[in-house]
């Protein structure tokens, strides 16, 4: 189907609850895979209260996102086009750069996390081509192919990680747990605003309104519930269950996994490896499908079976030639993770967007 501008628009679509379910699993890839080396995270309580702030700093910031769409189903690009050719081509653009960076910092954050806590002697470059081969294949078939197995790779997650809070009762301490406010104010509204800076699956969402064949906004709510109260239990079991020894490992969420026992099975780390392999794929898909939706915008005559297979071989080529990604805070991957963050300022669009819309309406008048 081709809208009035001339750009390409899936006809196929999924449901509200498939588009919750795959940005959620994207969302928690990036809160189970990327090390926390900083030192406030998961600092008790303090990171509870700055999550639950975070989630409404993220409903005012996509305020200006629901206004500028009006109740139509047209993704940020679309809506930036209707307004201006060129203003469309460049929010375009942009967001396809964004998506092929978050592609990189995944596939660089997979292959560290494998060959660091699961199979250290493990060959980097083929974990992430086997990876990348199948979420390009996934990516050209369409979201609604992908997304199909969405809802029930969710309730595995959230029933996994229920089963290891259970076992992890007896290794529950309260005393772990400080007060929100001991250093002051200022650290819980800056661990908020950076954790606002994780969810890149904001981003995403705003490309993704056309293929929501329902309500969109009700796809967005339930993500952010769910993500809040997923977060927030990760993070209290963190918390009680490990303690101080939880804040100086760098992936504290696997860690919780080998400490959690059920009689004859000492170790749940299995469980938590398959979770993550799913969280994974549904990840490096997803922003391969954006990246590849966002160039054929571009460029018309562009074919999937192109577009997506040149997106990975150059998010393969980038995770694999930076040396030495994870070694320190100014690493390869820290710069990444920067640019990937930084473009999250494209929320600012739908408010440039609003501007633009005012100050034509003013001419007229």
């Amino acid at each position: 189907m081709i809208n009035c501008k001339g750009w390409f628009v899936l006809s196929v679509k999924i449901s509200s609850s498939q588009l919750c379910a795959v940005l959620f699993i994207s969302h928690i890839y990036t809160f189970l895979t990327v090390p926390h080396t900083s030192g406030n995270r998961y600092e008790g309580t303090m990171f509870l209260v700055s999550e639950i702030i975070a989630a409404l700093i993220i409903i005012i910031f996509m305020l200006p996102a629901f206004f500028a769409a009006k109740g139509s189903s047209l993704s940020i690009a679309d809506i930036a086009a209707e307004q201006s050719k060129m203003l469309g081509k460049a929010a375009a653009a942009l967001l396809a750069v964004f998506s092929i960076l978050v592609t990189i910092q995944s596939l660089i954050s997979f292959q560290f996390f494998l060959t660091t806590a699961v199979y250290e002697q493990g060959p980097k470059l083929l974990y992430i081509v086997l990876l990348t081969i199948a979420c390009i294949y996934a990516a050209s078939l369409g979201i609604e192919a992908f997304s199909r197995s969405a809802i029930f790779v969710t309730v595995l997650i959230l029933a996994g990680f229920f089963i290891i809070s259970l076992l992890l009762i007896p290794d529950y301490n309260t005393l772990y747990l400080h007060t929100p406010f001991y250093d002051g104010i200022k650290p819980v509204f800056t661990e908020a605003f950076a954790t606002v800076f994780r969810y890149t699956e904001l981003i995403a969402f705003l490309m993704l309104v056309p293929y929501d064949k329902t309500d969109a906004k009700k796809s967005f709510f339930w993500l952010i519930g769910i993500a809040l109260i997923t977060s927030l239990l990760i993070v209290f079991l963190t918390q009680t269950a490990l303690g101080d020894y939880g804040r100086a490992q760098t992936f504290p969420v696997y860690l919780l996994s080998r400490v959690a026992e059920l009689s004859f099975i000492q170790r749940f780390d299995s469980l938590y490896v398959v979770l993550w392999l799913f969280s994974a794929f549904f990840k490096v898909a997803l922003y391969i499908f954006l990246a590849g939706d966002c160039i054929k915008k571009l460029f018309a005559k562009a074919s999937s079976r192109v577009v997506m297979p040149v997106v990975g071989i150059i998010s393969i080529t980038s995770a694999y030639c930076l040396p030495n990604a994870i070694k320190g805070k100014n690493s390869e991957l820290w710069t990444i993770s920067g640019a990937v963050y930084a473009g999250l300022f494209l929320l600012l669009l739908p408010s440039a967007i609003l501007i633009l819309k005012k100050v034509r309406k003013h001419r007229k008048v």
